[in-house]
């Protein structure tokens, strides 16, 4: 029997990204890590909404930028 198990050396060489969780409206979310000013590319998608998924400017390397909206 073989077992392979990480070595403990390698867990603390992984480097770490800053990734960002973004709240969708439909209760998902997805996770992003920074691109430039402003913009987000997105890493993963994670939903119980199938319509989600198929939109296009949600799937994982596309660019999404930020806009501020302010409510009064």
């Amino acid at each position: 029997m073989i077992v392979y198990v990480p070595d403990p050396l390698d867990l603390w060489q992984q480097a770490e990204y800053d990734f960002v969780t973004v709240k969708l409206p439909s209760g998902g979310h997805i996770i992003a890590e920074a691109y430039e000013y402003n913009k987000l590319r997105v890493v993963s998608i994670s939903s119980t909404d199938p319509m989600d998924y198929l939109n296009s400017n949600l799937q994982p390397g596309n660019i999404i930028s930020l806009q501020a909206k302010l409510d009064f």
